[in-house]
This record gives C-alpha cells, sequence and structure tokens, in this order.
C-alpha cells in the first residue's frame, strides 16, 4: 500500500529526520519493499506524489491511498497551528501539498481518497482498507495451503 499525504518523507537516522531519498531511485527502498513481500506481510510506504509516480512505473503490485485535507486553508492552519515549521518549510509543503492535490483529480491517480476532515473517521477509513488487504492476503495463503496439501 502506497500512502501519500502531500509532503516530503522523511526517516529518523538518530540524529533526527532526513528527507528520504524518491522510491525507486533508492534501490535500498525498493529492496527492502521487495523483502518485506516475500514474506507475505504487506508494506504500508507514506510517500510523496512523485514517489507515487515512480512507484507506478515498478512491477510493485500496490494499492494507492491519497490521505487528502480537507482544503489547502484547513493544511496551512494545521501546519502553522504546530508551530513547527519556518516560512520555507511551510511554503514548501504548501507547494507540495498543492501539486499533490491536483495529481489526486487526475482519473486513475489512487485507488482510493481519504478525505483527513474528522482524525478517526479518516482512521477508520484507513484501517478498513488495510482490513480488505490484510482479508485478501489471508485468503490468498490459505488458497495456497489448500493446493498444497
Amino acid at each position: 500500500m502506497v500512502c501519500d499525504t502531500g509532503g516530503p518523507s522523511y526517516r529518523c537516522n538518530g540524529s533526527g529526520l532526513k528527507e528520504v531519498p524518491s522510491f525507486p531511485e533508492s534501490c535500498m527502498y525498493k529492496k527492502a519493499v521487495e523483502d518485506i513481500q516475500k514474506t507475505g506481510r504487506i508494506c504500508i510506504l507514506d510517500v510523496e506524489v512523485n514517489g507515487v509516480k515512480n512507484i507506478k512505473k515498478t512491477d510493485f503490485n500496490a494499492r494507492y491511498v491519497f490521505v487528502k485535507p480537507p482544503s489547502i486553508d484547513v493544511l496551512v492552519e494545521r501546519l502553522k497551528s504546530r508551530g513547527t515549521e519556518t516560512e520555507e518549510s511551510l511554503q514548501k509543503r504548501i507547494n507540495s501539498a498543492t501539486e499533490s492535490l491536483e495529481y489526486a483529480e487526475q482519473k486513475g491517480s489512487y485507488d482510493h481518497v481519504v478525505i483527513n476532515d474528522d482524525l478517526d473517521k479518516a482512521y477508520d477509513e484507513f484501517r478498513g482498507l488495510l482490513i480488505e488487504d490484510i482479508t485478501a492476503l489471508q485468503q490468498a495463503r490459505l488458497k495456497t495451503t489448500n493446493n498444497d496439501g
């Protein structure tokens, strides 16, 4: 499952947050996803819109989910209220979110859009998508087990 939250992805390296390189340009991340898939587990990636576009060029069988703010104005308000953004980083996030929102409007860009206007509702919707994937994975395992036996 690939999830675009409308901004760059970060990872913690022990000394702070670092921006993650764009997905398949980083073979390490591609291999990590392949390794997880080989174990029969579900891999969830939080990537920005360019990462989604790049992953779509691979042979991964992914489900694309966009977590959409109710509006740019609401997103800006949320980001400002956190007090974690400089003017420069805020503008960068807004530009990235605008690009993500525009891409999300294109037919076939995402398999599902979760509107994050109510945290509990958005969580339940996203959780429901995961449950669908988990159920499908369990059924595939059962089918494989039954065919082997």
